[in-house]
């Protein structure tokens, strides 16, 4: 284990280990557990189950949920969009590492709305992506989910923010 990789864990571990807030079948995907789910047909398939994670675009994998799609799901470091192994990457931030705008976001958002719509084989395991601390609140994000097709496999607590901001 390299430098970057001892200090990037050792922050996640003082940030609460950023397991906080994820569904039981995220959890499962970054434990690399099997879910705890009784339904043969609805358990963990690693050929189908994709996790989406939020990363740069210089593609520098090496904390957080980035670190852990690197390591687990074939991520590919200098790779900052799109699918590559069993992960997928939205870009929350620029090249230097300074958090983008939710405009720009947005718009690499609606570009994985729009892949995950196409390949609904696949299960789509996403991440709190910009959640994470010195980004943005789980209320700013969770509604560019907003028509997600159910492939999709969003945050606990997002469906709620999203169909409460759907209301009148």
């Amino acid at each position: 284990m390299n430098r970057a990789d001892r200090l990037g864990l050792r922050r996640a571990k003082r940030q609460g280990g950023s397991q906080a807030g994820r569904s039981p079948r995220v959890r499962d995907l970054v434990q690399r557990k099997p879910a705890n789910i009784s339904s043969p047909a609805s358990a963990a398939d690693p050929v189908r189950d994709m996790f989406v994670f939020g990363s740069d675009l210089a593609g520098h994998h090496t904390v957080g949920d980035a670190l852990i799609a690197l390591r687990r799901h074939g991520a590919v470091y200098g790779r900052a969009v799109g699918l590559e192994g069993r992960s997928y990457a939205i870009p929350v931030r620029d090249e230097q590492g300074k958090i983008m705008p939710v405009a720009v976001i947005a718009r690499y958002v609606s570009a994985f709305l729009r892949f995950a719509a196409i390949h609904r084989e696949l299960t789509f395991h996403v991440s709190r992506i910009g959640c994470e601390p010195g980004g943005y609140r789980d209320d700013e994000i969770a509604p560019l989910f907003k028509g997600a097709p159910p492939n999709c496999d969003l945050p606990r607590g997002w469906t709620r923010l999203i169909e409460r901001r759907a209301r009148p």
